[in-house]
């Protein structure tokens, strides 16, 4: 009698295929991912974003400075117009991580974020259209 021959399964085990990569990983955290998007309708934010608001808040300003550097339509008094788009476009490039998908907060240099927090606690006021 010959022994049976197991499965083998790529990465060696199941639980790959449970990852959140794969349809039933995906199927297995729908709930979840249907209780943070009510949160988000309900708060502006769910859960995943309080457990990590130093990414979370990396990504916000990164995407609204790049949005508000394109559709501002005014800029402040002593700045040419050539100036306050460079400048916007300049903090929201401190707040720029490489990998759009992982957002890593340690991807971003120090030096670099506090020159876009320094530039968003100067210009603060100066920050609307």
């Amino acid at each position: 009698m010959s022994k049976r021959k197991r499965k083998t399964y790529p990465y060696g085990d199941i639980r790959y295929y449970f990852s959140h990569y794969t349809f039933l990983g995906k199927l297995k955290r729908l709930p979840k991912l249907i209780k943070y998007a009510r949160q988000r309708i309900t708060t502006g934010y769910c859960d995943a974003d309080v457990w990590n608001v130093n990414a979370t808040s990396t990504y916000l300003l990164h995407h609204l400075l790049m949005d508000f550097s394109e559709m501002a339509t005014s800029y402040p008094q002593g700045y040419t117009w050539e100036k306050w788009k460079e400048d916007l476009y300049d903090a929201a490039m401190c707040f720029h991580c490489e990998d759009e998908k992982e957002w890593d907060i340690d991807d971003i240099d120090d030096a670099k974020l506090k020159k876009g927090l320094n530039f968003i606690y100067q210009k603060f006021f100066d920050l609307w259209d």
